[in-house]
C-alpha cells in the first residue's frame, strides 16, 4: 500500500501496533483509553487503511456523528459514509425528502454488497430496524443489451420497488415509458438511464443529463435497485390482518388508512413503523448488513450505554402516550432493537 503521511506517525507507535495486533488476533472487544476527541477519527482511518476491513463508528448523537464524518472525510472522502437518523412519529407527516432517503439507501446497499467503507452513524440509528438485508439484495435486477423486456411487467416491478411513474424524469426514484424508450433514475447512478427497445429487445443503453436530456455515455448493462428504504413483500394480506388484529376501538382512523395502503402495497410516510408486521421472522438489525470481520467502534462506551437507555425510555413513554391517543398500536413498541453493551 502506498505510504500515507497521515498514518506514518502512528505506524511507528508501539501502542498503535499493539492495537492492530489485538484486533487481528481477538474477535472479542477491545477498550482503548486516553484518546482525545480529535484523535479518534485519525486512528479509525489508520486502522481502516492497515486492516482494509469494514468499520462502523457509532457516535452518541446525530450531531456528533456528523462531526466525525466531516473529520474522516478529510482523510478519505470516497470511503466514508454517514447514516443519519430520523425521529419516529406516530402521526402522518408531509412527504419527507426523497434525496435524504436515497442517501440512506445508498449506504445500506454499499454495506449489503460488502464494500469496505467506514460508516459513521449514531446509537439511535443503530437501534432502528431496517429492511432485512436479503430482501434488499433480492430486489436488485441487472439488465443488459439483448435482454427481452416485458414493459408491463417492468412497470409493475418498478412501482413495487417504490419508483414513481412520471411523464419526464426529474429526480431519483422516478421512471417513464414512452413507446420503446424507458428512462429510469436508479440510486446506483449519478445520472438517469435510458434504454431503447427494438420490439421487446434492449437495443441500446446510455446515461443522459436529466435537464438537457442529452446522452452522456453508452453502457452495456445497468442495475435497478429499490428506491425506498422499505420494500413491500409480494403478498401483504397477512401483514394487514396482523395490524388489524392489534387495533382497538380507540385506534385512530389514520391507522386504518395505513392498513388499506398496506393491502394495496401503496407507499406512505411511516410505513417503516409496521416493519414487524410485514417481516415477522427476519433479523432487521443494521449489524446483519456488515461483513463477518467488520470492526465496530463505540465512542465512549459509558455514554453510549447511557444514551441507549435514555433514548429507549423516551421512546417507550412517547409510545404509551400515543397508544392512549389511538395513534399507536401494540407492536410498534418493538420498533427498536435491544442492544446489550
Amino acid at each position: 500500500m502506498k505510504e500515507d503521511v497521515f498514518i506514518y506517525p502512528l505506524q511507528n507507535s508501539k501502542e498503535y501496533k499493539d492495537i492492530i495486533n489485538c484486533i487481528q488476533k481477538n474477535k472479542g472487544s477491545l477498550l482503548i483509553n486516553g484518546l482525545l476527541p480529535m484523535q479518534k477519527p485519525h486512528i479509525t482511518y489508520s486502522i481502516f487503511r492497515d486492516l482494509d476491513r469494514q468499520i462502523v463508528f457509532v457516535a452518541n448523537s446525530d450531531l456528533e456523528a456528523k462531526k466525525i464524518y466531516e473529520d474522516l472525510s478529510f482523510y478519505m472522502k470516497d470511503k466514508v459514509e454517514y447514516l443519519g437518523f430520523g425521529d419516529i412519529h406516530f402521526y402522518h407527516l408531509d412527504a419527507k425528502d426523497r434525496n435524504e432517503e436515497a442517501k440512506k439507501l445508498k449506504v445500506l446497499l454499499k454495506l449489503a454488497k460488502g464494500e469496505d467503507i467506514i460508516l459513521v452513524t449514531s446509537i439511535e440509528a443503530i437501534l432502528k430496524k431496517y429492511t432485512p438485508k436479503d430482501i434488499l439484495l433480492e430486489n436488485i435486477s441487472t439488465y443488459k443489451i439483448g435482454d427481452i423486456i416485458n414493459l408491463e411487467k417492468l412497470s409493475e416491478k418498478l412501482v413495487s420497488l417504490g419508483y414513481e411513474r412520471v411523464s419526464a424524469i426529474e429526480g431519483f426514484g422516478q421512471f417513464s415509458i414512452r413507446g420503446g424508450i424507458v428512462d429510469i433514475f436508479s440510486l446506483e447512478y449519478t445520472n438517469p438511464i435510458r434504454m431503447e427497445l427494438f420490439d421487446d429487445e434492449i437495443d441500446s443503453i446510455r446515461t443522459f443529463d436529466v435537464f438537457s436530456q442529452k446522452s452522456i455515455e453508452k453502457i452495456k448493462e445497468f442495475s435497478i435497485t429499490p428506491s425506498r428504504e422499505f420494500i413491500y413483500p409480494p403478498i401483504t394480506e397477512d401483514a394487514a390482518n396482523r395490524v388489524k388484529k392489534d387495533t382497538t376501538k380507540n385506534t385512530n382512523e389514520d391507522v386504518f388508512n395505513d392498513i388499506d395502503n398496506i393491502l394495496s402495497k401503496t407507499y406512505f410516510e411511516g410505513i417503516e413503523n409496521y416493519i414487524d408486521y410485514i417481516y415477522t421472522d427476519e433479523n432487521k438489525s443494521l449489524f446483519t448488513y456488515l461483513k463477518d470481520d467488520a470492526i465496530v467502534f463505540f465512542n465512549d462506551i459509558s455514554r453510549t450505554k447511557e444514551r441507549c437507555e435514555n433514548y429507549t425510555n423516551e421512546f417507550r413513554e412517547n409510545y404509551k402516550l400515543n397508544l392512549e391517543r389511538g395513534l399507536a398500536i401494540k407492536i410498534k413498541v418493538n420498533y427498536y432493537m435491544v442492544i446489550v453493551i
